[in-house]
């Protein structure tokens, strides 16, 4: 295993670490604002969301890491960039297609769950498949070129986010 690599696996780990650091602090302010049956509101939502979202952000940024780096050792360049290009495309087109999915069946999955105000939750989450179908494909990339510095930086960055819009969010609409 090169040094390289090794980096990398630390880099990783200490993001991944620092973004559940982030995912446990979100917590303790949302479920002050949201309050107990804000909170089960958005139990009702968030598994299934973080279920396709693992789903398009592992699959994608798999994908795309696998046929940079083979088109990396065989030298085609620009193949690169036209899959970098498609897979931009696809990944918009798979989260608005997962939005819409959510927004739909909003309703009835709230019904199933008994509760139909979680349809809010589902609807309000819905909209982070567009952003997390992008950052997939930009993780791809830079994996595929072995660089997991730009992995690592948005994985932070995108907890940090999370916790503040989450947090205006949940106060702007409780």
């Amino acid at each position: 295993m090169s040094l390289v690599n090794v980096d990398g696996t630390f880099m990783m780990f200490f993001a991944n670490l620092l973004g559940k650091f982030f995912g446990g602090i979100y917590r303790i302010p949302l479920s002050n604002l949201l309050g107990a049956e804000g909170m089960g509101l958005y139990q009702m939502a968030f598994p299934i969301y973080s279920f396709l979202l693992t789903f398009i952000t592992g699959g994608i940024s798999i994908s795309l890491t696998k046929k940079i780096a083979t088109n990396r050792a065989s030298g085609n360049t620009m193949q690169i960039y036209k899959d970098f290009a498609l897979y931009k495309k696809l990944s918009i087109v798979l989260g608005i297609v997962l939005l819409l999915f959510f927004i739909v069946f909003a309703y009835p999955a709230s019904l199933v769950q008994g509760n139909t105000n979680a349809v809010f939750g589902y609807v309000g989450i819905a909209f982070g498949f567009i952003f997390a179908s992008m950052l997939g494909v930009y993780r791809g990339f830079w994996q595929g070129y072995g660089n997991m510095f730009p992995t690592a930086i948005s994985q932070i960055v995108e907890q940090i986010i999370k916790l503040i819009a989450g947090l205006f969010f949940a106060g702007f609409f409780s």
